[in-house]
C-alpha cells in the first residue's frame, strides 16, 4: 500500500499515475471543462499525454512526496478523476487539486476523494493548513471547498485576477 496517500474511503481509492494512465489523463485533460475551469495543457495526443505525466504529474511524488494521484471506484476498477495535494512553486503552502471526467461528477465522489486528502494531510503529515485555487465561476468547485470549509482569502492573483485563493485550516 502506498504510504504517501490516503487509505482506500468507501469505494474509492488512491493510485499514483504512471504512463499506462495516458490515455485517461488525455480524456480529462481534454474536456471542455477541464480546459474551461483548470486550463489548455495542450494535450493533442496520447503521446503527449504520456510526456505530461512524465514531465509533470509524475515526478511531484518523488520530488515533494505528494501529487495528484488517480481516483478509481473500487466496484469497477473505474478511473474517476484525479485528486492530490500538490506543491505549486507561486503558493505558500499546499494546495488541494482536483478534476474529474464529466460523467462522474455530482455523485459524491469528489467530495469523499477530497475528504480523504484534508485528513491525510492533518493527521499523517501533520499540516495547518490547505490552499485552493479555482475560477469565480466555477460553482461545483466552490461549493464543493466550501463544504469542506475552505474560504476565500481574498488575495488576488495580479495575473488571473478572476483566480480565488481559498484556504482551510486543519488545527
Amino acid at each position: 500500500m502506498d504510504k504517501s496517500c490516503p487509505s482506500p474511503r468507501q469505494e474509492l481509492r488512491f493510485e499514483r499515475l504512471a504512463l499506462a494512465d495516458a490515455e485517461f489523463v488525455f480524456r480529462l485533460y481534454n474536456q471542455v471543462s477541464f480546459k474551461r475551469f483548470i486550463g489548455d495543457k495542450h494535450l493533442h495526443s496520447i503521446k503527449d499525454a504520456q510526456n505530461y505525466l512524465a514531465k509533470q504529474l509524475m515526478p511531484p511524488y518523488s520530488k515533494h512526496g505528494m501529487g495528484l494521484y488517480k481516483v478509481v471506484r473500487e466496484q469497477d476498477n473505474e478511473a474517476l478523476g484525479i485528486c492530490g495535494l500538490v506543491k505549486r512553486p507561486q503558493l505558500p503552502s499546499v494546495d488541494l487539486g482536483f478534476g474529474y471526467l464529466d460523467q462522474h461528477c455530482g455523485k459524491g465522489y469528489a467530495h469523499i476523494a477530497a475528504k480523504a486528502w484534508l485528513d491525510f494531510a492533518r493527521d499523517e503529515l501533520r499540516l495547518d493548513s490547505l490552499l485552493a485555487i479555482t475560477l469565480k465561476d466555477n460553482h461545483a468547485c466552490l461549493k464543493l471547498l466550501t463544504k469542506l470549509g475552505f474560504s476565500d482569502t481574498g488575495i488576488k492573483d495580479a495575473e488571473v485576477p478572476e483566480l480565488l485563493r481559498l484556504s482551510v485550516s486543519l488545527k
